[in-house]
C-alpha cells in the first residue's frame, strides 16, 4: 500500500493519492487508488505512458477538464466515469474538494504505439475530446472485471489482467478511429449535443427524465429528436438513459456497501425490488450477485506483482 501528494506544474497541489491495491503485468499497471483533495484544485500534467481511469463511485461533481491546444486551452469539459488519458498530451484538471475511489489501468506505451496506428501519430481534436468521457459498454465491463481481480487476486490474475488489458486497448482504438469520424452535414445528433445529454443524465441521478426535458437541451422538438437520436445512438432515448442507470447502479455495487434500498432509491427506482428486476433484466444476475462477483468496497490487500 502506496500514499503520495500529487503536485501539477501550477503550483497548486493535487490531490493525496492512496495506492490500495495493484497488479502488473508485462504491458498493463493495474491500480486501485483513491483520491483525496482538500480543497479545490488546479492541475496541469501530462503522461509519457497511457492510461484508462474509471471512477467506480462515480468522477468528483464539477471537475473539468481540458487538452492543450495550439491556440491555448481547449474547451473545458465535465469528466465523465470512464477517462481515457492519452500519452504526451497536456491536460489541465480543475477539481472541487472531495474524494473518488477509481481503477487506473496504464497501459505499455509501446503496445499503445502498435496497436494505435495513428495516422498523424497522435489523436485529433474530435478524439481527445471524446477520451474525457469514454462512452463504451465493452470497456466499461472490462474496467469493472478489472477491479474485482485487482482486488482479489486469484488463480491465472496475470494472465487474465494482461488479456483483460489488451482487449480494452483494441476497444479503446476502435472507439477513437469512429470518434474521429465527421458527422455528416445535418444528420443525427453532434457530439457537443451527446455530451451535454450525458452531463444532464449525471447530474439527475435519481429523477425521472423526460425525453422532452433532453430535446430541450438539443434545441430540437420531441419528434425530431428521437429519430436523430436513434440514428446516431443506434438506441432508443430509453434504452440509452437506462444504460446510464444501469452502469451508476455496478459503480454503486462495486465501490460501496449501502443496502439495495438506499441504491434504489439513488437511482430514482421505486424499490429494492424494482431495481433488482430492472437490474437483472439488464445484465442477466441479480445486484447481490453482482456485489459479491465485483465489489471492492473495503481496504484491499497489499500490491501484488508477478511472481509474489
Amino acid at each position: 500500500m502506496t500514499a503520495a501528494q500529487g503536485q501539477g506544474d501550477t503550483g497548486r497541489i493535487g490531490p493525496a493519492v492512496n495506492v490500495r491495491a495493484g497488479v502488473r503485468t508485462p504491458d498493463i499497471n493495474a491500480e486501485l487508488r483513491s483520491y483525496s483533495w482538500p480543497e479545490s484544485c488546479e492541475i496541469v500534467a501530462s503522461r509519457s505512458t497511457p492510461a484508462i481511469n474509471l471512477a467506480l463511485d462515480g468522477p468528483p461533481p464539477s471537475t473539468k477538464l481540458a487538452y492543450r491546444q495550439s491556440h491555448g486551452w481547449g474547451r473545458y469539459a465535465r469528466m465523465g466515469s470512464l477517462l481515457f488519458i492519452p500519452p504526451d498530451e497536456q491536460i489541465q484538471v480543475l477539481s472541487p474538494q472531495g474524494e473518488q475511489l477509481s481503477l487506473q489501468c496504464e497501459i505499455n506505451a509501446s503496445k499503445w504505439r502498435e496497436l494505435s496506428d495513428l495516422p498523424a501519430g497522435k489523436l485529433d481534436r474530435r478524439q481527445l475530446d471524446a477520451t474525457l468521457n469514454v462512452r463504451d459498454g465493452f470497456i466499461v465491463e472490462g474496467m469493472a472485471r478489472l477491479a474485482g481481480e485487482v482486488a482479489c487476486p486469484g488463480f491465472g490474475s496475470i494472465i487474465l489482467i494482461e488479456s483483460l488489458g489488451i482487449s480494452m486497448l483494441g476497444q479503446l482504438v476502435r472507439y477513437l478511429r469512429r470518434s474521429g469520424e465527421a458527422p455528416a452535414a445535418s444528420h443525427g445528433i453532434t457530439p457537443a449535443q451527446l455530451r451535454r445529454i450525458d452531463e444532464f443524465i449525471e447530474e439527475s441521478a435519481g429523477i425521472l427524465i423526460s425525453v422532452a426535458s433532453l430535446a430541450r437541451i438539443c434545441g430540437l422538438s420531441r419528434s425530431h429528436f428521437m429519430r436523430m437520436f436513434k440514428l446516431t445512438t443506434g438506441k432508443t432515448v430509453y434504452g440509452y438513459v437506462k444504460e446510464h442507470q444501469i452502469a451508476r447502479a455496478k459503480s454503486l455495487l462495486m465501490s460501496t456497501s449501502h443496502p439495495l434500498k438506499v441504491i434504489a432509491h439513488q437511482l430514482g427506482f421505486s424499490g429494492p425490488t424494482s431495481f433488482s428486476l430492472a437490474f437483472r433484466n439488464a445484465t442477466g444476475e441479480t445486484p447481490t450477485a453482482y456485489r459479491e462477483a465485483h465489489g471492492v468496497y473495503g481496504e484491499p490487500g497489499i500490491t501484488h506483482a508477478p511472481g509474489h
